[in-house]
């Protein structure tokens, strides 16, 4: 800085305090360098900061997408459970079918033999339904006190001792089948000795089931079958067991038979009688019973018709949609499926029902016609 009247005079401000050649040489080699790297962090830093936003932005779309699928097209099975003086039956299962009933109806049954043989041990049954026809058999385990199963999906409430039960026996089907399971228990308490000494770990891979778990062997559960006997069953079967409810409509499970019933006296108002019962459906004074997704019935006033020349009907799990056209027409509506068993898949069974005519026919769509 030049001052004075001296031009050839050089003179530093008096509040500026003197530069040593170092601390010169400093500010002339270090300052820009410093500019510069002060820069570019700054220019890091605030990339580093856009990246991350744009990552939260992306992670926060992820998440809804996943919740918006999870629940547009998920699906979780669910468990019920029924208690029964010293005996719970468990059932998981996907959607309301009548298993779920059953179920209810086999605590009692299982209730009743305990008691016929003073049988006084807690007992669990848990019934895991194969309602897609996966697996297609009937596949039972049998073990004293050890409930832990070791599987792919992690379903720790099937691994639980609800009941703190002595026996616990397991069985997976495509419906509850009360004489076998019955059976099953009756061995099991008369052999209980030895399900303690032969039960070990089995490995069981059974369509979406991968387990590992403490059972007797299958030959062995073969074996305690074939030597036992079955007073006890065959007594709790000669009895009726009425489905739980108080509607108008029902049934009741005596002598592997569902005898179905209506009205207040429902002991002599029987109006049909069926092996097996996939599904019981109420329509004002429609009354629709399909014992399997192929053979279905239909109560009109006094009227029973039977449902038949119906294709792709085997391995159907869905229940069936009802769409009530009038008071003499309906349609039918079942969702075809794809298991391992069977394999076909088609957009739908449609039925149309016309009453005043006793027909029925397969239709390509929900229209309803008089």
């Amino acid at each position: 800085m030049l001052v004075g009247p001296d031009a050839g005079q050089w003179s530093r401000p008096a509040l500026a305090p003197p530069l040593g050649e170092t601390t010169m040489l400093s500010l002339i080699l270090e300052s820009p360098v410093q500019i510069e790297v002060d820069t570019l962090k700054y220019h890091r830093m605030r990339l580093i900061s856009l990246i991350s936003a744009l990552y939260r932005k992306a992670l926060i779309t992820v998440i809804l997408s996943c919740s918006f699928i999870a629940t547009a097209y998920g699906h979780q099975d669910r468990y019920y459970k029924f208690k029964e003086e010293n005996v719970l039956v468990r059932i998981r299962t996907g959607y309301e079918y009548e298993e779920v009933q059953k179920a209810e109806m086999l605590a009692r049954m299982i209730s009743d033999l305990a008691k016929s043989v003073t049988y006084t041990d807690n007992i669990l049954i848990d019934f895991i339904h194969d309602y897609t026809y996966n697996r297609n058999t009937s596949d039972f385990f049998v073990s004293y006190k050890k409930s832990r199963i070791i599987q792919n999906y992690e379903d720790t409430y099937l691994s639980k001792n609800m009941n703190n039960a002595n026996l616990i026996i397991r069985n997976l089907n495509t419906e509850v089948n009360f004489e076998e399971i019955l059976r099953l228990v009756e061995a099991s308490i008369q052999n209980e000795n030895f399900i303690k000494r032969n039960q070990d770990r089995q490995e069981y891979k059974g369509g979406y089931n991968r387990w590992i778990l403490h059972s007797l062997p299958q030959s062995q559960i073969d074996q305690m079958l074939n030597l036992s006997t079955y007073t006890s069953t065959r007594d709790v079967l000669n009895n009726r067991y009425y489905r739980k409810g108080n509607d108008t409509i029902t049934y009741y499970y005596q002598n592997g038979l569902f005898n179905f019933v209506y009205g207040e006296r429902r002991d002599q108002n029987v109006f049909l009688q069926a092996e097996k019962l996939f599904q019981l459906e109420e329509a004002g004074d429609i009354i629709i019973v399909a014992e399997t997704p192929c053979n279905i019935y239909i109560r009109h006033n006094t009227e029973v018709i039977k449902i038949d020349s119906l294709k792709y009907c085997e391995g159907i799990w869905r229940k069936m949609n009802i769409l009530t056209c009038s008071d003499n027409a309906m349609i039918l509506n079942y969702r075809t499926g794809v298991s391992d068993t069977y394999s076909h898949s088609t957009e739908g069974i449609n039925v149309e029902l016309n009453f005043g005519h006793s027909s029925t026919k397969i239709v390509e769509s929900f229209n309803c016609k008089e």
